[in-house]
């Protein structure tokens, strides 16, 4: 839960992703995260 308030509370989103049957062969989950950035001029 610490990792998804993080990225909420700054605007992002994250997620996993898993193979159905990757717990079969050992493959696990990818997990994306992303968040705004801002560029100061």
């Amino acid at each position: 839960m610490l990792c998804k308030e993080f990225v909420e509370k700054q605007g992002g989103r994250i997620w996993a992703e898993s193979d159905p049957d990757g717990y079969r062969e050992g493959k696990g989950s990818t997990f994306y995260f992303t968040v705004p950035i801002s560029v100061e001029k």
